[in-house]
């Protein structure tokens, strides 16, 4: 049996391209001792300072290497790519409030992906929903947001995964809240009202509570729903 000569050893090896999430930096090595020289590159140009037979890199990018040494007949090179992802860590986002019949309601989960990733680029992560942190942490039994969300009142999951790399990800809660729609009949018996009365009064039954509202050009007091005839504008 030999032993290797690892002084005239003359192919350069980076290994393989890396996609590293929550890592700040990363040791290149050359594979060639005793060298006469070592050139580093980042993105094709030459790294100041960068002179050893290792480097250690701390920005994402295209890092090759050129070796020289005297017993190789040629100058060994080697690259390869580095992505650096930073720590995914999204606040946990507001809860959602909705209406809907007996506790029951419907949410386009897709428009609230925007405000969950706050300033993060959408193109570099993916955000999925899930019924539970378990499923969410997993990525299994993902909720289907191709159609809308049918729901009470719970909280689901939300995941928000590099677009790169799929086991760099954060999970948030989502608290969901479903009240139920108002129920109300409003009334105003004297309708149509004349320009010389004062005021149109409303009958309601059912629910209360909210406020009431109009088009423009009618007054209307938003907790009583009476109208001010002598403000609002005929029509």
């Amino acid at each position: 049996a030999g032993a290797t000569d690892c002084t005239i050893v003359c192919t350069a090896d980076l290994g393989p391209d890396q996609v590293l999430c929550g890592v700040t930096e990363y040791d290149l090595d050359s594979s060639i001792i005793n060298a006469t020289s070592y050139t580093w590159f980042k993105d094709g140009v030459i790294i100041p300072g960068a002179t050893s037979q290792t480097y250690t890199a701390t920005e994402s990018g295209v890092y090759s290497v050129e070796v020289v040494k005297a017993a190789c007949p040629t100058n060994p090179t080697d690259s390869m790519t580095l992505t650096l992802i930073p720590t995914i860590n999204v606040p946990d986002p507001a809860q959602v409030t909705t209406c809907g019949d007996l506790g029951t309601g419907s949410i386009d989960l897709t428009t609230l992906s925007a405000g969950i990733l706050g300033t993060l680029n959408p193109a570099d992560y993916v955000v999925e929903y899930y019924p539970t942190q378990a499923d969410a942490t997993a990525g299994t039994n993902q909720i289907d947001t191709s159609v809308p969300f049918v729901t009470s009142s719970q909280t689901i999951y939300v995941r928000i995964e590099s677009a790169l790399l799929d086991t760099c990800f954060d999970v948030v809660p989502l608290p969901i809240v479903v009240n139920t729609s108002a129920n109300a009949d409003i009334l105003y018996a004297d309708s149509p009202f004349c320009s010389n009365e004062a005021t149109g009064v409303v009958t309601l039954t059912g629910d209360t509570g909210g406020a009431f509202t109009s088009t423009a050009g009618l007054v209307i007091d938003p907790a009583t729903g009476t109208i001010d005839i002598a403000a609002s504008t005929a029509g």
